[in-house]
């Protein structure tokens, strides 16, 4: 390193990966893999699923997951918000 004063050195920092039976979610990345593949998603898509993975057994509401996506109350209308995403997830 001394012979080369212009090196630099990088250090990769740990990513966080979540395991669960077939899939590998890489949240910093906002990346979902089944298996060696790449699951393809919306940020909003990933938005909702992510909590689903975290909260695994634990059931959400509908309220909940419009608030922590969206970051607003809901009003009444965040059901077909959310179920037209999930309706999405489902078929990748």
């Amino acid at each position: 390193m001394q012979k080369y004063p212009d090196f630099c050195r990088y250090t990769l920092k740990d990513e966080v990966i979540l395991s669960l039976p077939g899939l590998e979610i890489r949240p910093e990345r906002r990346k979902i893999y089944r298996n060696p593949h790449e699951i393809s998603m919306t940020k909003k898509e990933f938005d909702i699923f992510y909590p689903f993975a975290v909260n695994k057994g634990r059931v959400l509401t509908y309220e909940q997951i419009y608030q922590s996506v969206w970051n607003g109350y809901a009003i009444g209308g965040e059901r077909n918000a959310v179920v037209y995403h999930i309706r999405n997830i489902k078929k990748a």
